[in-house]
């Protein structure tokens, strides 16, 4: 059996730097983080200083009904510098939750809303997974997106030259090809988590808060941004949401009202294309007609890049806020693969000047058998 070298498997390990590297600048970013840093000593000793941790994006537990409870470690946005904290729940009060490092002595100076998490440290036997010593590099590396990304796409090519040097021998081909493989495969889920990330970031649930009474007014205690407040009877109100597209391409933004069981609510555009560098105002409207309590009409928003047809990018919406994102970055993946193995194929025209008399050939052999055996039928 074949067994490689030690020069051999530091080739196999440089070969899969490009890929680590890839996996921690996607895995770290701050929107949907699958793990974060470690930084200070307030969560000491439960978690360490410049330690890599293990987290789940808060929006993909939403999707399966997951909320926060007293003792989960969350990641959110603070009103404080640095913006991104990282502690336990310590207590819940009026649905907002009061947060406090394990090594504090006094509880944060303000309480955190649904809104601000941005992902959930999972705890085995009351600790986090964890590596220590590591977090500096996730640091180090999205310190600089560009140039990591830079020198990630300079290894992955050196690493693809280096494959095509050795081509000579059979065994070293074949490993070539495998690593092709490898490397697309790579590149398409690197793609996909990339898009997906992307694309996530601005979809999820909301929802719309009023209420209908006699007069206007606003709803105390509200921090809802979709709140309209008391709406008089008889009388409309609107409010204008922006959404802006800083990007390159076209997006896509969808909204579906998924109950509205007074019928008061209307939202314009629901589904719509953003052309690149450009806004987008939608209006909501409630119209008062008839006096009710607080309400809240939940919603989902999509906006993703202009890959499905609108009508496929909105039934999607109906179905799950973050299935046109899945959909697109799948579509996006695969059409890359595709693109970059018809690419980097070599010899298509001999390939097909192959392929083309075979075909001849078997069509040829088939009208022979086919007219023997009727000779022998007669």
């Amino acid at each position: 059996m074949f067994k490689p070298s030690i020069k051999g498997r530091f080739r196999q390990l440089i070969d899969l730097l490009p890929i680590l590297l890839l996996f921690i600048i996607i895995s770290s970013n701050p929107y949907m983080p699958l793990l974060i840093r470690g930084q200070g000593y307030s969560m000491f000793p439960t978690i360490s200083h410049d330690s890599l941790v293990l987290a789940i994006p808060y929006r993909v537990l939403r999707v399966f009904g997951y909320r926060p409870y007293v003792g989960d470690i969350i990641v959110f946005n603070a009103p404080a510098i640095p913006p991104i904290w990282c502690h336990r729940i310590v207590g819940v009060v009026n649905g907002a939750y009061i947060t406090k490092g394990d090594n504090n002595q006094h509880e944060d100076p303000f309480l955190i809303h649904d809104d601000d998490i941005i992902a959930v440290v999972p705890q085995v036997f009351g600790k986090p997974i964890q590596i220590p010593k590591v977090g500096y590099i996730a640091g180090l590396l999205n310190s600089n997106r560009i140039l990591t990304i830079a020198l990630t796409l300079t290894l992955l090519s050196i690493t693809m030259l280096r494959g095509k040097g050795r081509k000579g021998v059979r065994r070293n081909s074949v490993n070539v090809r495998l690593r092709k493989n490898f490397t697309l495969m790579i590149l398409g889920v690197s793609v996909f988590a990339a898009s997906f990330l992307m694309a996530i970031r601005h979809s999820g649930y909301a929802y719309i808060s009023y209420q209908v009474g006699e007069g206007e007014g606003l709803i105390l205690g509200d921090g809802n941004p979709l709140s309209l407040g008391v709406v008089r009877v008889g009388n409309r109100i609107s409010k204008t949401l922006s959404f802006k597209n800083n990007w390159v391409f076209p997006l896509i933004l969808s909204i579906h009202i998924i109950d509205d069981p007074y019928g008061e609510v209307e939202i314009t555009p629901l589904c719509a294309v953003i052309p690149p560098f450009s806004e987008l105002n939608v209006n909501v409207t409630v119209e008062g007609r008839s006096v009710h309590g607080l309400c809240r009409i939940p919603i989902a928003i999509s906006l993703i890049p202009l890959v499905l047809p609108i009508q496929i990018t909105y039934g999607l919406t109906r179905l799950n806020p973050f299935l046109p994102a899945l959909t697109q970055s799948t579509v996006s993946a695969i059409t890359l693969i595709i693109a970059a193995k018809i690419a980097t194929t070599k010899n298509i025209k001999e390939g097909t000047s192959r392929i083309i008399p075979a075909i001849i050939k078997l069509s040829k052999d088939t009208s022979i058998k086919l007219k023997a055996n009727r000779f022998k039928e007669r």
